[in-house]
């Protein structure tokens, strides 16, 4: 007699996709970003779980995706995690939730959140970059220091005896030979 475990042993996975719908979305939170990801969880094939949901309604072509993660969803001390822990982390360091299961944010910061519920150690706030020019003054004081550094390259210094007996001690005096 032969037992089949076929079927029987499911192993739980986060997994993260995108599609070219969502791939360049503007993000429409505090953080600058484009790109909305998908982060669900499955214990079946990951391909097959994503295109019962791309593919949910009968269409005569299939809606292409880009799979980006599918990890193990086992804690480092053998507990089983979902994708709801996942998205919990995500919002607390300030990733926006775009509907659902997407979320604004990269491939990064996804493996770095399903990490951190591995782990038990929280994900560092995700804040918002905010890009902008120098003001005219900071701008003319990094040329002038530029410019001085191109005029006065570094050289080391020539090391000498100082009063203290050491070869250079930067609050003593020079000693002064007495002939």
């Amino acid at each position: 007699m032969s037992v089949s475990l076929a079927g029987g042993v499911r192993f739980p996975k986060i997994y993260a996709y995108t599609t070219p719908e969502y791939e360049e979305k503007p993000w429409e939170g505090t953080r600058a970003g484009q790109g909305v990801i998908k982060i669900g969880e499955t214990q079946r094939d990951v391909d097959v779980r994503i295109r019962e949901q791309l593919n949910g309604v009968r269409m005569p072509v299939s809606t292409p995706y880009t799979l980006l993660l599918a990890e193990s969803a086992i804690t480092d001390d053998g507990r089983v995690f979902t994708d709801k822990d996942v998205h919990r982390v995500l919002e607390r360091a300030g990733a926006h939730n775009a509907g659902g299961e997407w979320y604004e944010c990269t491939p990064e910061e996804v493996a770095g959140a399903i990490q951190s519920v591995r782990s038990g150690v929280d994900l560092p706030g995700l804040r918002p970059t905010l890009s902008f020019p120098m003001r005219p003054e900071q701008r003319e004081a990094v040329r002038l220091t530029s410019k001085y550094f191109r005029v006065h390259p570094r050289t080391p210094r020539a090391r000498r005896r100082t009063s203290c007996g050491t070869r250079r001690c930067d609050l003593a005096r020079p000693l002064r030979r007495i002939s």
